[in-house]
């Protein structure tokens, strides 16, 4: 019997140590040390730096390639050809949108490519995580985990303000899985100027909603199904 405690303690212990939560879902945490500058903006526009470092815990993709470098603050308006490395880029408070205020610090621009541009991230989805929503203007980001796509929640179509929409995750509960967020890009012609916005990236538990339901004058707890 003291054989099969130490087991099943020593099996929680190493459950408990390679727990692996998703981490930066709101793209606030800029290591911005090694951002370069480029004109014909000042800083701190038109900065580029490595993707660990303005964007810790992601991969960004665009078909077969996977970027190690990433746009800081770009102003693309101003920029006469696509910069050498994606124009996913960070949006910080000096461009923040009225169209799109920022939760935090920092929000993602994605877009600029020739093919889809991705996300990835591999992480715990909490146990008793039931949607996966995301803020985002523009086209609509694709939610995959572990490679298929989830069923997109009502009409996919562009937003021109900032708009909340949520996924189903609960099949995923409680899983390590591999998260992957695409550009849904429906323009019919590339354009590295255009992009869509992203951020508060959450996962959202079932709610708890209180009322008197038998009229005793206590609140009864009644859980969402």
């Amino acid at each position: 019997m003291r054989q099969r405690i130490v087991f099943v303690s020593f099996l929680f212990a190493l459950t408990t140590a390679y727990s692996d939560p998703f981490g930066n879902l709101g793209f606030d945490e800029v290591n911005g040390s090694q951002i370069i500058f480029t004109p014909p903006n000042p800083a701190p526009f038109d900065g580029y730096g490595p993707v660990e470092d303005l964007l810790p815990g992601w991969q960004i993709t665009a078909g077969t390639n996977q970027y190690t470098l990433m746009g800081y603050q770009l102003k693309l308006d101003t920029t006469p050809t696509p910069p050498p490395f994606t124009s996913t880029y960070i949006l910080g408070p000096e461009l923040s949108l009225p169209s799109f205020p920022i939760e935090g610090g920092y929000a993602l621009a994605v877009g600029g490519q020739l093919e889809p541009t991705s996300l990835l991230q591999r992480g715990d989805i909490p146990s008793d995580a039931r949607w996966l929503c995301y803020s985002f203007a523009g086209y609509p980001f694709d939610v995959s985990i572990n490679g298929r796509q989830l069923p997109y929640p009502g009409f996919r179509y562009p937003a021109a303000s900032r708009t909340e929409v949520r996924f189903d995750i609960s099949a995923y509960a409680g899983q390590n899985v591999e998260l992957e967020l695409t550009m849904v890009d429906a323009a019919p012609f590339f354009d590295y100027r255009r992009h869509d916005y992203l951020d508060s990236i959450e996962f959202i538990l079932p709610l708890v909603v209180e009322s008197d339901f038998n009229g005793d004058g206590a609140s009864d707890i009644v859980f969402e199904h």
